[in-house]
């Protein structure tokens, strides 16, 4: 009977429970199968590991690893495999050969699937993303049937600091699943037009999204202070 390592929570592995134990527990078949086959290729082009969760734990990716995760991405069903492959890959030495199966894999989940692998891939894709993608960005953030999923999606259009998602991120600012998120890219794009909608968030029946409105506020109101001193125009607002 095969393990898994203390270091792995149950869920991590595909198992249905609200609790996350760090207690030994059976592997799923399907896991130990997926997760054997791919640890064989590994090892051939030099990769040493007992299980795709030693590369997850590990400090980064080996670079030799990068176009064997790649190729076994898709190829694996088990939810376990799949993750810790995803996650292996969310280092940014992998973006040339991950970012375009990773946009797919995510893609390619029921839209309405809202689980942990298809966040870790959201998340993924925040490590990967760049503005070569920022169409399917703002599409991913926009459809609102994705739900915490898209969240780390969210926070990269932010990053990513072009205007052209801002009119999203403002209409993102009702939604709860990424409301937070929504915030952060207002403050990184110096979003002064914003301001009014992120004032409807001071209501909020949620604690933190009312904390992080306010600082949101008070950042807002000392970007539109410097204006004037820096020349610069208060951009006019965006249709939400």
């Amino acid at each position: 009977m095969h393990n898994a390592s203390p270091r792995t929570p149950r869920r991590w592995l595909g198992f249905d429970t609200d609790i996350w134990k760090e207690d030994m527990v059976p592997l799923k078949a399907s896991y130990v199968l997926e997760n054997d086959e791919l640890v064989k290729a590994l090892r051939k082009a030099g990769v040493i590991i007992n299980d795709i969760w030693d590369l997850v734990n590990s400090p980064s990716t080996d670079e030799a690893a990068i176009p064997v995760l790649v190729e076994f991405l898709p190829r694996c069903a088990d939810l376990g495999v799949k993750e810790g492959i995803v996650r292996a890959l969310s280092v940014t030495h992998s973006r040339k050969q991950a970012l375009g199966p990773v946009l797919h894999e995510f893609l390619a989940r029921p839209v309405e699937e809202d689980g942990r692998l298809k966040w870790a891939i959201g998340n993924a894709l925040y490590v990967l993303a760049d503005k070569s993608v920022l169409e399917d960005l703002i599409s991913i953030a926009e459809e609102r049937r994705h739900g915490q999923s898209r969240q780390m999606v969210v926070l990269k259009l932010g990053y990513l600091r072009d205007r052209r998602a801002l009119p999203t991120i403002i209409r993102l600012l009702s939604d709860d699943d990424v409301a937070l998120h929504a915030l952060t890219g207002v403050k990184l794009m110096k979003a002064v037009e914003a301001r009014d909608e992120v004032a409807k968030l001071l209501s909020h029946s949620h604690p933190t999204l009312r904390k992080e409105a306010k600082k949101t506020l008070d950042r807002l109101d000392e970007i539109a202070a410097e204006l004037p001193r820096t020349g610069r125009k208060i951009p006019p607002k965006s249709n939400p």
